[in-house]
C-alpha cells in the first residue's frame, strides 16, 4: 500500500462500486491499493451520508478563538483589546490576541499627525533646518 493523501475522486467510486457490486473488503482494497480500513471509512461515510468526503480532517491545535469576538471588539474599540481577557474562563496570551488580529488584518499602525515643516514654519518654531531645502535666512 502506497502511503499518500486524501483519495481522488476515481478511487472512491471505485470502492463504493465494487462493495455495491459484492466484492469483499479484501479485494476492494487491492483494487485502488488501499488498506481496509480506508474502505470501510469510505463505506461508512457513502451509507451515513450518501457522498465520500473529499478531504480528511484537519490535524494540528484547534483554534481557541470561538466565533467573531475579538474582531467584533476592536472595530468596536481598538484599545479595548487589553482587556479582552476580563470575564472569560481561560484566559488568553496578548501575543495570541496580536498574531489573531494580524491574521484578520488589524495591525499596530496608528496615524500621527505629521506636520508640514516648511522654511517658515520651521523658523517660526525654531526647528533645526535641514540644508537641503536651501532656505535663505
Amino acid at each position: 500500500m502506497a502511503e499518500r493523501g486524501d483519495l481522488s475522486d476515481f478511487e472512491r467510486g471505485v470502492i463504493v462500486g465494487a462493495r455495491l457490486a459484492g466484492v469483499s473488503v479484501t479485494k476492494t482494497a487491492q483494487l485502488p491499493d488501499v488498506s481496509r480500513a480506508t474502505v470501510s471509512k469510505v463505506m461508512s461515510a457513502w451509507n451515513s451520508k450518501g457522498n465520500t468526503p473529499l478531504v480528511k480532517g484537519s490535524s494540528g491545535r484547534k483554534s481557541i478563538f470561538q466565533g467573531r469576538a475579538l474582531i467584533r471588539t476592536a472595530r468596536q474599540n481598538r484599545q479595548a483589546t487589553a482587556n479582552f481577557n476580563q470575564g472569560r474562563e481561560q484566559p488568553i496570551s496578548s501575543k495570541s490576541i496580536r498574531r489573531e488580529l494580524h491574521r484578520t488584518g488589524y495591525h499596530s499602525r496608528v496615524a500621527v499627525h505629521k506636520p508640514l515643516i516648511t522654511p517658515g514654519n520651521a523658523q517660526a518654531m525654531d526647528y533645526q533646518v535641514v540644508e537641503k531645502y536651501d532656505m535663505v535666512s
